[in-house]
């Protein structure tokens, strides 16, 4: 063991783990982007999933919202018309 301490690199040896060292990096960021990107299309279509849902409770808020403003308003007028009746018939 203390031999292969001993031993020298010569620059050619560097040159190739160098290489070899960067071949792996690029194969490694090239699968993270491939995983990334999958990951950002799968968020994508659950984002889109998701506004479609919002977009549609939206619609059923404001069928909802305009039910009650009419109900309101057919409660308040029951509740004015014998009102005026009163006021006006005496």
């Amino acid at each position: 063991m203390g031999n292969d301490l001993n031993k020298s690199i010569d620059s050619k040896d560097l040159k190739m783990l160098d290489q070899k060292l960067t071949n792996k990096i690029d194969v490694s960021e090239t699968k993270l982007s491939g995983k990334i990107d999958t990951v950002e299309a799968k968020m994508s279509g659950r984002m889109d999933v998701l506004d479609t849902k919002l977009s549609s409770l939206d619609d059923k808020i404001a069928t909802q919202t305009k039910r009650m403003d009419w109900l309101i308003a057919l409660v308040i007028g029951s509740i004015l018309v014998p009102v005026f009746i009163k006021l006006f018939v005496k």
